[in-house]
């Protein structure tokens, strides 16, 4: 390649040059002169010359005399592939694209090169087919041609064709057995198509010449997590993010499968250190505070907001996270404060109003968190969530027939939205009125055949009533088969069994509903009967407390609990 930099009188000399003068050009990279008539040899030696004053001007970045040069040697000479692969890449290199792909109608049979070329003006036109028939032609013109696979084995992925972009990949990496990238491209592709064998061999290989690669470290700490090795992809994420501290994909991952193995500290540490990285990643800044709310620290909690909400003021989202932890932690003043700002900014907020009257509820001011709720309605547009809160309320105090009128209204706003079908149905079983809410379950699974909480409501009615138990046990198997881990679910599935007379088998079911759920009374209240059915006293008194303490005003419970047998009873029976 000649210098970058040409004298200009050099450059003079150049374009009066004779044609022999400038043969070894014409051998490298020229278009070819075909010996016909005396007419065309002129015409073609004419082209010649344009066309090497255009390279010319293109190696003295001359760009605008360059292209001028070219286009009067294309004129010449029009079917030259050399000519036409010249202009087309000065076209593609000042973005003239739409005029460079042009071109690809005067070239009846493209070598690798332009094809090449073409395919990447294709495929920015959005002319994907068009760009799939030149790289092709380009890596059957040249079958170790590199960047045509590259092209190619890119275009499938973006496609989602795995098997195909398989294929050129593994040609990239016979090609380059060094390219780390294309090795660790090949590996993920493997392990998406669940070949995880293939991909651990690949990335395992690349991983022992450079133990820090991060490409393969991500691809191979995946493919533990997808095949249950969740402590081998931990401390892959951990050495490479201990590696490089500043690098978030690689924390993110580590923090991510801490979350997923329940080391909350081991978590918290990585979110931390995230944040301190990078204080306005609200992704990992929500987390944190989820985080800090699952061990009631609120302070920290607190913390963590304010020192976004302090860099990014105008985030109303997070100012309503901030005043619902705030709640939490019973600082029902400084909420206030901070929820009587939003409502200055925004009055339509219907979610600033529900953690007003959240904190009203709080403080049991019950009367005056549903006064709230009803002012506010003429101010938001989601009215539909305000009737609804208000008929949560309701419910909570045992208010039904003004609970069911709320849910009514909440319903008659979205007549699609089934959760609000849900809550009148149990409002209307707990006010007595089993018939409408079963008719309301039965219409909203005939219209939602998969609506997996339905199902499992139904059931729960049918059950607590001793009624139509094979019934609720079919409609349980279907909300199971859609959510097999679905705490509420098993304990219902579990209470069907008790009511059946199989404790044994309803213990089994109810306690891993315990395990999914955590503390919850009706678990316990359930589990103290299975133990009482069991003749395990002491069990059943022990559920039966559980429940008491998070149920203190449970009648029904302290009845169970005082007819319990005593304790020498239970050992003489």
């Amino acid at each position: 390649m000649m210098s970058r930099k040409i004298p200009i009188l050099i450059l003079l000399l150049s374009l009066i040059t004779a044609y022999g003068g400038c043969a070894a050009r014409k051998e490298a990279a020229g278009p070819v002169l075909e010996s016909t008539t005396p007419a065309d040899i002129a015409s073609q030696h004419s082209a010649y010359e344009h066309f090497m004053s255009g390279i010319l001007y293109q190696e003295a970045h001359q760009y605008e005399p360059a292209l001028e040069e070219l286009k009067m040697a294309l004129a010449l000479d029009p079917r030259s592939l050399e000519i036409n692969y010249e202009l087309a890449s000065l076209l593609y290199q000042t973005h003239q694209f739409e005029a460079a792909f042009k071109l690809r109608n005067n070239v009846k049979e493209p070598d690798a090169k332009f094809s090449l070329l073409m395919g990447q003006l294709a495929k920015f036109a959005g002319i994907d087919s068009l760009a799939l028939k030149y790289f092709r032609m380009a890596a059957n013109f040249e079958p170790d041609n590199y960047s045509a696979r590259q092209f190619l084995s890119t275009y499938f992925i973006e496609k989602n064709q795995p098997d195909s972009a398989l294929i050129h990949l593994k040609k990239m990496v016979q090609i380059n057995p060094e390219d780390s990238q294309a090795s660790a491209l090949l590996g993920q592709v493997y392990s998406n198509v669940g070949k995880y064998d293939s991909a651990t061999v690949i990335f395992e290989t690349i991983i022992k010449d450079n133990p820090y690669d991060r490409a393969a470290s991500a691809g191979l700490g995946a493919v533990y997590q997808s095949t249950g090795q969740v402590e081998k992809a931990l401390e892959i994420y951990t050495r490479i993010a201990d590696r490089y501290p500043t690098d978030l994909a690689f924390q993110s991952m580590k923090f991510n499968i801490e979350i997923s193995m329940g080391k909350i500290e081991a978590a918290l540490s990585t979110g931390q250190r995230v944040l301190q990285l990078a204080p306005d990643n609200r992704e990992f800044l929500l987390s944190v505070v989820q985080l800090y709310l699952s061990k009631n620290d609120f302070q920290s909690a607190e913390n963590a907001i304010t020192t976004y909400i302090e860099a990014t003021p105008q985030d109303q989202a997070m100012k309503l996270l901030f005043g619902r932890v705030l709640i939490s932690d019973s600082k029902f003043e400084t909420a206030d404060s901070l929820l009587m700002i939003l409502v200055t900014e925004n009055d339509s907020l219907s979610e600033v109003y529900i953690l007003q009257a959240l904190s009203l509820l709080r403080q049991e001011k019950v009367d005056h968190a549903i006064e709230l709720l009803q002012g506010a309605i003429p101010k938001v547009g989601e009215k539909e969530l305000l009737y609804s809160q208000i008929g949560n309320i309701y419910n909570s105090q045992h208010r039904y027939k003004e609970a069911i009128s709320f849910y009514e209204k909440a319903h008659n706003e979205r007549p699609d939205n089934p959760a609000y079908k849900m809550a009148l149905a149990e409002a209307s079983d707990k006010a007595g009125d089993f018939r409408r809410a079963e008719k309301i379950l039965k219409e909203l699974i005939s219209a939602e055949p998969e609506n997996a909480t339905a199902l499992n409501n139904l059931a729960y009615m049918y059950i607590n009533r001793d009624e139509k138990l094979d019934k609720a046990e079919s409609y349980l198997r279907r909300a199971l088969k859609l959510d097999a881990d679905n705490g509420a679910f098993l304990d219902s599935y579990g209470w069907l069994l008790y009511k059946k007379g199989k404790p044994k088998e309803a213990l089994t079911y109810v306690e891993k509903a315990l395990d999914k759920i955590g503390s919850d009374p009706e678990v316990f209240d359930h589990l103290g009967d299975i133990y009482r059915q069991l003749k395990n006293y002491d069990k059943s008194m022990e559920y039966y407390h559980k429940a008491l303490e998070l149920s203190p005003d449970n009648e029904a419970i302290k009845i169970k609990i005082n007819s319990l047998p005593s304790p020498a009873d239970s050992r003489n029976r």
